[in-house]
């Protein structure tokens, strides 16, 4: 059995360690330790929101300059958290185009959009982003640079004063060329005719005009043709054969 003195100095002791936690638990609050202690533990607790950029990946393509003051961008919204965000980009113009979608993660909202300004006078373009029942409600801006706009083509005006002072264009006379004229065409020459000599006369028999009766001689003798009208008539048929 164990000995009644032994017992009572358990107690004592258990005694005094109580006492002694609760007396160390009244002091230590009226010293600087509680202050450097309550200061740590609000330091570890701190909480920070997430930003646009934690959740959100904005991009941004380069401008393209077309004809007429017509410029051509595209945002790309993509969703980089690990939870599911509504998304709305809309396009602050007078066209006022809008694009709206739950994004999931690692999911995009593209908007490619065609803006025209008449005046080519704009120096941005601006979308308003709102996602997530308004935690991100921000503006982005698109810079323009109106050197760049191609203004279109405008027709030239013709001044009616100028023309009066133009010179009236002198029409140049072409040199004319002389016509080479053709000799007349002469009728061949008829060929000249040849005389023809005439025949000389038979020789006749001497007659005896005793013997002959004269009356007999002229009946009998022919009388010969006139050669000069037959070397006509040959002429004449010779030039109608030549024509």
């Amino acid at each position: 059995m164990v000995p009644k003195r032994k017992l009572i100095k358990k107690k004592h002791i258990l005694l005094s360690l109580i006492l002694f936690f609760y007396i160390s638990i009244l002091i230590i609050p009226k010293y600087d330790t509680f202050a450097w202690f309550t200061a740590e533990s609000f330091a570890k607790g701190k909480i920070t929101n997430a930003n646009t950029s934690d959740l959100l990946n904005i991009d941004v393509s380069d401008v393209q300059y077309q004809k007429n003051c017509k410029v051509k961008t595209s945002v790309t919204i993509t969703n980089i958290s690990n939870i599911e965000i509504p998304v709305s980009l809309n396009l602050i113009s007078k066209e006022n185009q809008s694009k709206s979608k739950w994004l999931q993660p690692g999911e995009a909202l593209s908007s490619g959009t065609n803006v025209t300004d008449p005046s080519c006078d704009a120096s941005q373009v601006m979308y308003h982003l709102y996602a997530f029942e308004g935690y991100v409600d921000e503006k982005i801006v698109v810079p323009l640079s109106p050197e760049k706009m191609i203004k279109p083509v405008e027709p030239k005006k013709e001044d009616t004063n100028d023309e009066s002072k133009k010179e009236p264009e002198v029409e140049k006379e072409e040199p004319q060329i002389p016509e080479i004229e053709e000799p007349p065409q002469q009728d061949p020459a008829p060929e000249e005719e040849v005389p023809t000599e005439p025949t000389p006369p038979t020789p006749q028999p001497e007659e005896n005009p005793d013997t002959t009766n004269p009356d007999d001689d002229q009946a009998d003798t022919p009388i010969p043709a006139p050669q000069p009208e037959q070397s006509d008539q040959e002429g004449k048929k010779d030039v109608k054969t030549d024509a």
